[in-house]
C-alpha cells in the first residue's frame, strides 16, 4: 500500500509485492510484481482499508474473486530484501504519451490443491 499526496490530494495505491508460487495468480501467469490492483470484485482499493482489502481477497476456497489491474509499460519494479519496493521509469522521448494496460483477472480460490 502507497499512499501519495500531491496538490493537497491524498490517494493510494496498491501494488503486488509479491505472488506465491503455484498459486492461482502464479497459475495464471497474467499477474506481475509492480502492478497496480485497481478493484477487488468491483470495488475501488483507494477507497478501501488494507483490512476490508483482505477480506475481499478471502473467501471460501472454489469461490471466484475478480481484480482490475493496471501495469505500465514503461516502469520496472523490483522489490528489495526489506520489502522495499523501487520503480524505475524509462524516459518515454518525442513528448509521446505513457501507456499503460488495464486488465481484469478472475481466479478461483483454492484452485491450487484438491
Amino acid at each position: 500500500v502507497m499512499d501519495h499526496e500531491h496538490e493537497e490530494k491524498k490517494w493510494r495505491q496498491i501494488r503486488v509485492t509479491g505472488i506465491s508460487s503455484g498459486l492461482a495468480a502464479d497459475l495464471s501467469g497474467v499477474v506481475h510484481v509492480g502492478d497496480i490492483v485497481l478493484e477487488i470484485n468491483g470495488r475501488m482499493t483507494a477507497e478501501l482499508s488494507l483490512n476490508e482489502m483482505k477480506a475481499l481477497i478471502a473467501g471460501p476456497r472454489g469461490s471466484r474473486i475478480s481484480v482490475r489491474f493496471q501495469r505500465f509499460e514503461n516502469e520496472y519494479v523490483t522489490i528489495d530484501k526489506d520489502g522495499q519496493i523501487n520503480i524505475m521509469r524509462t524516459e518515454v522521448g518525442g513528448g509521446a504519451a505513457v501507456s499503460a494496460v488495464v486488465f481484469v483477472a478472475t481466479f478461483k480460490r483454492g484452485a491450487w490443491g484438491p
